[in-house]
């Protein structure tokens, strides 16, 4: 960016000194018809210096007419761009007499009809925007040279499994690349593959989520000026490359995500713990209402089942018995882990001595039931007879929002079929009412690009006010007047018709 800046300022030098003279010098034509020579004798005739007028003077005029003669064939061009530059210039005043400066004419003498067509242009434009003619992209998507696919699997599962498609995804990475490659156009610098652990989100939201049913491979494109195909259409042939994996939960591909603004589509449900069955029905239902939208791709959730788990519930009986749930806890735990019974020291260091059953009868549940729990009453009772046991999964993570739980709905966007603001105006207007009428313990949050976007336009817009009360006062104190600004800055307002 620095190097673009000075370029910029460095050609718009040359400009005000080599041809912005040239340009001034079109309305005087007997100088423009002068050589360089005659016009190079005309300065030297007007300056007083002695050494100039007689000293550098003749070595210049020499210059200059060893360029006119090296440049003469040349002459011609300058002849013919010297008549268009004519023609439009009786073009342009020929527009000034007969149309604009008529229009302004009229146009002073009605006031009220030229601020009405103003206001009117301004509200069509906004009208555009809000009823999606013109789509509205706060956080457009820019082409990106970072790719990262991401594969998660149920909670437990081996890196074996995860390592395994990572590679599959990775293939299919360099299936697409040697496509191009035999086409003449490479895309891809390198390739990276993760296990155990990948990032999501950005910014301050960024999470990270570690084990071994998550991984993730990372390619680098080539520079974008050395390829023709953009980051989102290798995304596109990417994902379509990718054989479908079984037993896999989440399955992403997109650009890396720098500095705000989210998901197009994020949004969480809340709801009490009591009514999880409501959550997760609602949660379900939002995922099958946006599959349904074209260009909607991606879509995924944060409530991911955890691993296989005993849940103990004490029953009654227990409770009558004395029997703490403590009790019965750790005498699970002693079945499958063991029991430490003592530590003893050797040399520097200390080990543990644990009592446990053979390996075989911990690697199974089919023993279970015959466990048993001492009452207190020297009777040893069986673990079902006291406790009410269930095998189910639990949560990988339990996220909580104003001490509701909370499940994170987010989808991505191809920007060329479909517009976010566009569907989450579909969703605010039908879906998501009837979605709260059937399920109404459950609350929507709406976060990703709408929230920042709201955010950031509320922070503009304050910053807008206090620019233009700034500017109120400059030319209030420039014109003497408190009138006339206000009409020089109305053209601020009219602005956002080209803008929008």
């Amino acid at each position: 960016m620095p190097v673009a800046m000075i370029a910029m300022l460095v050609i718009s030098l040359a400009e005000s000194t080599l041809i912005l003279p040239c340009h001034l010098a079109h309305d005087h034509r007997e100088y423009a018809a002068l050589t360089w020579t005659d016009r190079t004798r005309g300065w030297l005739r007007t300056r007083r210096s002695f050494l100039l007028r007689h000293g550098a003077g003749p070595l210049l005029v020499l210059f200059t007419i060893v360029a006119d003669h090296l440049f003469y064939p040349f002459r011609r061009f300058a002849d013919a761009a010297a008549f268009v530059n004519r023609g439009f210039s009786r073009l342009l005043d020929f527009i000034i007499r007969r149309v604009y400066r008529p229009l302004l004419r009229r146009s002073l003498r009605q006031p009220a009809v030229v601020c009405s067509l103003a206001l009117a242009m301004l509200v069509f434009s906004f009208s555009l925007v809000r009823n999606g003619t013109v789509p509205w992209i706060f956080f457009p998507k820019l082409d990106a040279r970072m790719i990262e696919a991401k594969v998660v699997f149920p909670d437990g599962t081996p890196g074996r499994i995860t390592d395994a498609a990572t590679r599959l995804i990775e293939n299919a990475a360099r299936a697409v690349n040697q496509r191009y490659a035999e086409q003449g156009e490479p895309l891809l610098n390198l390739t990276y593959r993760r296990v155990g652990s990948i990032t999501s989100g950005g910014g301050s939201s960024q999470q990270v989520t570690d084990g071994g049913h998550v991984g993730s491979v990372r390619v680098e494109l080539v520079d974008n000026t050395l390829r023709s195909v953009t980051s989102q259409a290798f995304v596109d042939e990417w994902r379509a490359a990718t054989d479908s994996i079984a037993g896999v939960e989440s399955l992403s591909f997109g650009s890396l995500r720098m500095g705000p603004g989210g998901r197009p589509l994020e949004f969480k449900l809340l709801a009490d713990v009591e009514k999880m069955d409501q959550l997760e029905a609602a949660v379900e239902k939002c995922k099958r209402e946006l599959a349904t939208f074209p260009g909607v791709f991606d879509i995924d959730d944060d409530a991911r089942p955890g691993k296989w788990e005993i849940q103990v519930q004490l029953q009654d009986d227990a409770r009558t018995l004395g029997v703490p749930l403590q009790a019965v806890a750790r005498t699970v735990r002693a079945a499958y882990y063991g029991e430490e019974v003592m530590r003893l020291q050797r040399g520097r260091h200390e080990v543990k001595l644990m009592v446990r059953y053979p390996k075989d009868e911990r690697c199974s549940l089919a023993g279970f039931s015959d466990l048993r729990i001492d009452a207190g009453d020297g009777v040893q009772r069986p673990v079902t007879e006291l406790a009410q046991i269930n095998v189910a999964r639990g949560y990988s993570e339990i996220n909580r929002i104003d001490q509701k739980r909370s499940i994170t709905v987010t989808a991505d966007v191809d920007e060329s079929k479909a517009n976010a603001r566009r569907i989450i105006g579909v969703l605010q207007a039908g879906f998501m009412p009837a979605l709260l009428a059937e399920y109404p313990d459950v609350k929507v949050r709406w976060e990703g690009q709408m929230e920042q976007t709201a955010e950031s336009v509320s922070s503009l817009f304050r910053g807008f006010l206090v620019a233009l009360l700034v500017m109120f006062v400059v030319l209030t104190l420039e014109f003497s007047s408190y009138v006339q600004p206000v009409i020089v800055m109305a053209v601020i307002i009219v602005m956002f018709v080209k803008t929008r």
